[in-house]
C-alpha cells in the first residue's frame, strides 16, 4: 500500500519515526515508475500486519516535523500536570 503525505495517519507517522529516528538514508529509499510514468520514491514502514510504502516528499517532511512537535508539546503538558 502506498501512502502519501495527505493520507498518512498518526499511527503510520509514529511507526515511521520509530523506524527512522535519525531520518532515513539513501539505502532506505526505493524508486520506481508508476503507471503514469512518474518516478516515485518511497520508504518502507513496517507494522506487525502490513508493510506500507510511504512516498517521500517535502510535504511529508513538514508533516513529520509537525507531528514530532505536537507529540513533544503533549508530553510537556502531561509532565506539567
Amino acid at each position: 500500500m502506498i501512502i502519501t503525505y495527505n493520507t498518512i495517519s498518526t499511527d503510520i507517522l509514529d511507526l515511521l519515526i520509530k523506524m527512522y529516528p535519525n531520518s532515513y538514508d539513501y539505502e532506505d529509499i526505493y524508486s520506481f515508475q508508476n503507471f503514469e510514468g512518474k518516478t516515485i520514491s518511497v520508504i518502507e514502514v513496517i507494522s506487525f500486519r502490513i508493510i506500507y510504502l510511504v512516498e517521500i516528499s517535502s510535504q511529508l517532511e513538514e508533516i513529520i516535523n509537525k507531528h514530532i512537535e505536537n507529540k513533544s508539546r503533549v508530553n510537556k503538558l502531561r509532565r506539567s500536570n
